[in-house]
């Protein structure tokens, strides 16, 4: 697992050094994927704002896929570095065997229906694997303002009666 916001390290298990190369190339680009990413800020912060805001089930729904979200990104990140998809989806399904009878912290690739949503992903032939590109960007941006210039022209009253309580008192 990835650790650290700052200084971020890489903890892997004692048995790791009697893993096969091909299973501590791809644990490795998975978590330096998550490392490039900042995963753990993100993560940490929305820990944070869930504690905010704990009674509202959204926001741990929203947790929930925002963390199922970066581990189907670093998993893209290896497929993209030249992993084999099959060998790698092995790779998962065999390191998830072994930490099935233990309850360590970050090993939660191992519950089911994680391990599930990430070998389909991991297998899907059509998955566009490059992540969000700076047109992606672009254009998310220009939806936010279009949609911003309708509202205002749609609700002009209400861009009018800030104009006016921003307005300096004579």
């Amino acid at each position: 697992m990835a650790w650290g916001i700052f200084r971020p390290v890489i903890l892997l298990p004692k048995n790791s050094r009697a893993w096969p190369r091909e299973r501590l190339q791809a644990v490795l680009l998975h978590e330096l994927a998550h490392v490039r990413r900042r995963d753990c800020l993100s993560q940490s912060l929305s820990m944070l704002v869930c504690a905010f805001y704990w009674p509202n089930p959204l926001m741990w729904l929203g947790v929930r896929a925002l963390r199922r979200e970066a581990e189907i990104a670093a998993d893209d990140a290896v497929i993209v570095a030249g992993m084999k998809p099959s060998a790698y989806a092995g790779e998962l399904l065999q390191l998830a065997s072994e930490f099935r009878g233990r309850r360590a912290l970050g090993v939660a690739m191992a519950a089911p229906s994680s391990l599930e949503t990430r070998v389909k992903s991991v297998l899907a032939l059509n998955n566009l694997r490059t992540g969000v590109t700076f047109m992606d960007a672009f254009k998310i941006a220009c939806l936010g303002v279009a949609a911003t210039a309708l509202l205002a022209i749609a609700r002009p009253d209400v861009v009018e009666a800030q104009d006016v309580n921003a307005a300096p008192a004579p």
